[in-house]
């Protein structure tokens, strides 16, 4: 992981978690540790972080990527299951 990768995570995981999780309210989410919403967070991170630096590693040949290589595709189907189950049952 490159660090141009883990800025885009952290910038933009807080950014689209203030977008889907506010539903883009001007009010500030106030987000306890240890709790869902902290988890969903990190998880939009991780996410971000982690399809930055596989467009960084194989540019425009993301679905190329994902299919050759099983353990990125687990990767990218865990980070969007745990944000759908932490979504879904509400924390």
């Amino acid at each position: 992981m490159t660090k141009e990768a883990l800025a885009i995570g952290a910038v933009g995981g807080v950014i689209m978690h203030w977008a889907v999780t506010n539903k883009g309210n001007r009010a500030l989410v106030i987000i306890e540790p240890f709790t869902s919403g902290w988890r969903v967070l990190l998880y939009d991170m991780m996410l971000l972080a982690f399809l930055a630096a596989l467009y960084q590693a194989n540019g425009t040949a993301l679905l190329n990527a994902l299919k050759n290589s099983v353990q990125n595709l687990a990767l990218l189907l865990a980070l969007i299951g745990g944000i759908g189950v932490d979504y879904g049952v509400r924390g």
